[in-house]
């Protein structure tokens, strides 16, 4: 998801989408353990996801103390 599409949403949904992506990540490493899944790119495209996510999320956190 990009940043812009990510920065339009509130901080409930950013918390649903974070706690979504962390499970999906934690089924998708998983699938590459035990072999399931051969794409292990895919793993670190959604850690780099996650890590955009959390920026946002942080962004919005400070920026609503500040109002």
């Amino acid at each position: 998801m990009k940043m812009s599409e990510l920065r339009s949403k509130n901080k409930e949904e950013l918390a649903v989408l974070l706690k979504s992506e962390l499970t999906s990540l934690s089924e998708m490493e998983r699938n590459v353990f035990l072999g399931k899944e051969k794409n292990t790119s895919l793993v670190r495209k959604k850690r780099l996801s996650l890590a955009r996510l959390q920026t946002v999320l942080r962004e919005v956190e400070i920026v609503g103390s500040h109002e």
